[in-house]
């Protein structure tokens, strides 16, 4: 009878015990799945945006050479709230685009301004993002601890754009004469707020190390006194989870 109260003592221990494990694992996952990351990626950018002028009275050729393909940096922290939802803010510099538009003009007027001979424009882009976004995740996790994320994001970005002016070669703008290469004319900025999207695949290792892959699309960059276009950049990034 002693022997058998003590084996049910002992069992009873034995599953309080597992009890104990299982609700500890149950809260430390539940812990893991609310956690602080880190991140940065970088990414090569497209723009797609048009520009085209029209001379109201005299001859006109214009030619624009446009290098619509840049450069993007992101850094920013997240927060995972579930398994299912993280928010992100960051910062992005975006630079290496530039366009040059060659005008031969004979007496021509663009805009009310008289061109005459032939001048190169050259304009520097770069700009500046900051942005918030929600990202809605779909996770897939392996035995090792591991895991594949699928993801898609919303946000919103608000952008700063630099637009640098410079002239080359000989003519008239006005009746100012231009003549081989002239310093930076003028500077061009523009701010506004965009939408964002984008779509990833990450991959979470056992220690907390994320790396990722990306496509994000910010339309409507620029307008007012610079062409709007829209920016899309595809990225690699890596993150880590505290």
């Amino acid at each position: 009878m002693k022997n058998t109260i003590k084996h049910m003592i002992v069992l009873s221990l034995g599953l309080g015990l597992i009890s104990s494990v299982t609700k500890a694992e149950e809260t430390k996952s539940s812990t893991n799945d609310k956690n602080i990351y880190v991140f940065a990626s970088y990414g090569l950018a497209s723009l797609d945006t048009s520009i085209n002028s029209t001379a109201s009275s005299g001859a006109l050729t214009l030619t624009t050479t446009l290098d619509d393909e840049g450069a993007v940096t992101t850094f920013g922290v997240g927060w995972e709230q579930s398994k299912n939802l993280s928010f992100e803010v960051y910062a992005g510099i975006a630079d290496g685009f530039s366009a040059t538009t060659t005008l031969t003009a004979t007496n021509a007027v663009i805009d009310g301004v008289t061109y005459n001979g032939s001048l190169s424009a050259r304009e520097e882009l770069s700009g500046t993002l900051l942005g918030a976004n929600a990202v809605f995740n779909n996770r897939a996790r392996f035995d090792s601890g591991d895991a594949l994320t699928f993801s898609g994001k919303i946000g919103l970005a608000q952008h700063r754009v630099e637009d640098e002016l410079s002239v080359s070669g000989s003519g008239t703008v006005n009746g100012v004469t231009y003549s081989a290469a002239s310093p930076v004319l003028a500077t061009i900025k523009e701010t506004g707020t965009s939408l964002t999207l984008g779509a990833g695949v990450n991959y979470v290792t056992s220690d907390n190390l994320e790396l990722s892959f990306g496509v994000n699309h910010i339309p409507g960059i620029g307008g007012g006194a610079l062409a709007e276009a829209d920016l899309t950049f595809y990225n690699i990034g890596i993150a880590v989870r505290f």
